[in-house]
């Protein structure tokens, strides 16, 4: 089975038609024809990405490593579908660490002694068996 790539592995034909973002796991879905005939779907995961991403260098990795399929799209639209995976990225990572925050703040006032168990008074503490000496 050859695929869409025909039997040398060069493009052959190869349209992108339509995009679609996945942004978790962060992924490139392309929409495209082969040959004018059929029309095919490739999901392109996007690794490695983060926040601090830039946008520019993964869409010119992308285009590089899937030029079979990306040759045709202008550089420019790709950015922008990279910027946008980049920035949803910015937000779970933002939101991820407003949530365990809140978490270490809750459980920091509902256990206010929780540091201090063990240390003296208590069943078991050095002294404080209330037995006869």
């Amino acid at each position: 089975r050859f695929g869409a790539h025909g039997m040398a592995g060069s493009s052959v034909g190869l349209t992108p038609r339509k995009f679609g973002l996945t942004f978790s796991p962060p992924s490139l879905t392309v929409t495209y024809t082969a040959n004018e005939r059929k029309t095919r779907r490739r999901n392109i995961p996007v690794r490695n990405l983060s926040a601090k991403s830039d946008a520019t260098a993964v869409a010119a990795q992308l285009a590089t490593a899937h030029a079979d399929l990306l040759s045709r799209v202008q550089p420019a639209q790709l950015e922008s579908l990279v910027r946008r995976l980049v920035e949803a990225v910015a937000k779970r990572d933002a939101a991820s660490a407003a949530w365990s925050a809140s978490c270490e703040a809750s459980s920091a006032s509902a256990h206010p002694a929780a540091g201090a168990l063990g240390t003296a008074g208590g069943p078991g503490a050095a002294g404080g068996g209330g037995g006869a000496d």
